[in-house]
């Protein structure tokens, strides 16, 4: 059974979400590199060409729907 994860948004209520990282969400780089996402309903999360998608900082990761 696949558990489905979700994050609460204000427009969307419970919605499936993908990791940003800080880097793209706050415009500081443009380029995105997708990588594959763990989830059924979101294909890939997000990284700029600065973070490592083997072993992120998580402390500079970010959830969005």
């Amino acid at each position: 059974m696949t558990k489905h994860q979700l994050i609460q948004c204000d427009g969307h209520g419970w919605a499936p979400w993908s990791i940003v990282c800080v880097h793209l969400a706050d415009g500081k780089s443009r380029d995105w590199v997708p990588v594959p996402s763990n989830l059924d309903e979101v294909d890939y999360d997000w990284l700029c060409p600065a973070c490592d998608p083997e072993n992120p900082d998580i402390e500079l990761l970010r959830g969005f729907c």
